[in-house]
Parts: structure tokens; C-alpha cells; sequence
């Protein structure tokens, strides 16, 4: 499946979601960058849904979590991030409906 980044360049929120429009998945995954401390606590926890932006070192999500061990770890960076940067919304079965 693949995956885009969609900038919301008001709050400079990188949301990840199917290229489909969220389709068929139950959870998308924000970081907001302002927000982030730049502490790698999701990037330690879960490297495969978390990496570094490369131009200002804050976290950024790299896909949305597609497995329920994903979205467990997804739960778990969320409430791990002292900084609150991390958002998941889930979508009423997987339609892409926020």
C-alpha cells in the first residue's frame, strides 16, 4: 500500500494516511513538530512508525500504523511523549471518515 504525507501547513502537522484517502485503515498518526521536544522516545519505541525530520531534527511520522501491534505502539509513543506531539485519531471502520 502506499503511503503519503499530508502537510497541514497551518499547524505544520504531518498526518500519514493511505494514499487513498485513509481508506482501510483504523488509526492515522500526527506529530506536530513545533510541539515535539525532540526527546526520541517514540523513535526508540517504535522506529518503524517514527523517524527524525531532517531539517530541524523534531520527529515525524513515517506511516500509519496498519497492524494491531503497531497501533498498540502507536498508543504507547502517544502516551510516552512528555510533550504531548503525538496525535492518533482513528476512523470509524478504517472508511477514512474523521
Amino acid at each position: 500500500m502506499d503511503m503519503v504525507a499530508i502537510p497541514c501547513l497551518k499547524y505544520m502537522i504531518f498526518s500519514i494516511c493511505p494514499a487513498d484517502g485513509a481508506r482501510n485503515v483504523a488509526m492515522r498518526l500526527e506529530v506536530d513538530p513545533l510541539q515535539c521536544g525532540c526527546t526520541g522516545y517514540c523513535v526508540k519505541l517504535a522506529p518503524v512508525l517514527f523517524g527524525w525530520l531532517p531539517q530541524g531534527g523534531a520527529a515525524r511520522a513515517r506511516k500509519a500504523p496498519e497492524s494491531d501491534d503497531e497501533r498498540r505502539l502507536a498508543r504507547e509513543a502517544a502516551d510516552l511523549c512528555p510533550t504531548r506531539a503525538i496525535r492518533l485519531r482513528e476512523t470509524a471502520g478504517g472508511d477514512g471518515d474523521d
